[in-house]
């Protein structure tokens, strides 16, 4: 089970609870959540690392990044059919990450998936 930090106030509004699970759907390689809370054919833009396009790729990609032991989100921000989290992720070997995922949903309705990604990951020295 991952350790999750969450700021005051989280969970005020809907999406916003939506993209913490999301968050820890990611560090979780959580496939079935992953599919529940993701488009299909979701498109994430990795800064510096290129596009992975569909969940498959994105799910392949995850399962390299090594097993995630704690997450501390410093925000969670919605407006309209965006959304974003930031915070860091410590991993079970040491290593730190920070990390910002911009979002856009389908639509405005609390139930609609992920369409796109765009990240942003630093790691931190040890």
């Amino acid at each position: 089970m991952i350790a999750l930090t969450e700021p005051a106030g989280c969970g005020n509004a809907p999406r916003q609870l939506v993209i913490r699970d999301l968050v820890l759907a990611l560090a979780e390689v959580d496939g079935p959540r992953l599919r529940e809370l993701l488009d299909e054919e979701v498109r994430w833009d990795l800064a510096g690392a290129g596009m992975i396009e569909g969940i498959s790729q994105l799910t392949g990609r995850l399962s390299g990044q090594g097993d995630v032991a704690a997450i501390e989100l410093a925000s969670i921000l919605t407006h309209g059919r965006e959304g974003s989290a930031d915070g860091v992720l410590a991993f079970r070997n040491g290593r730190r990450q920070a990390f910002c995922h911009v979002l856009r949903f389908a639509s405005t309705v609390k139930t609609a998936k992920v369409t796109e990604m765009r990240s942003y990951l630093v790691d931190l020295p040890g």
